[in-house]
């Protein structure tokens, strides 16, 4: 059973989304950091609401592809 699910997992690309939803992922969580670092390197301050709206904007579109590749492995395994 566990080999048929690999196998049909491996012929949908559920494999490939995993994956893309793991990077995704670790970048979107990672976007606050990389802002701060990035404030910091240019010798910049921002409040913690200013870099929360920052993250926010730029994680938008990151989100968007996030779900529709979570969505698209959700209905490939039904």
């Amino acid at each position: 059973l566990v080999d048929t699910y690999k196998e049909m997992s491996k012929e949908l690309g559920i494999e490939g989304i995993n994956a893309e939803l793991i990077s995704l992922k670790n970048v979107i969580e990672g976007t606050e950091d990389d802002i701060r670092t990035e404030v910091t390197k240019a010798g910049g301050f921002a409040t913690d609401s200013q870099v929360l709206a920052l993250t926010n904007a730029r994680n938008k579109q990151l989100i968007k592809n996030y779900n529709t590749l979570l969505e698209t492995r959700n209905s490939q395994g039904e």
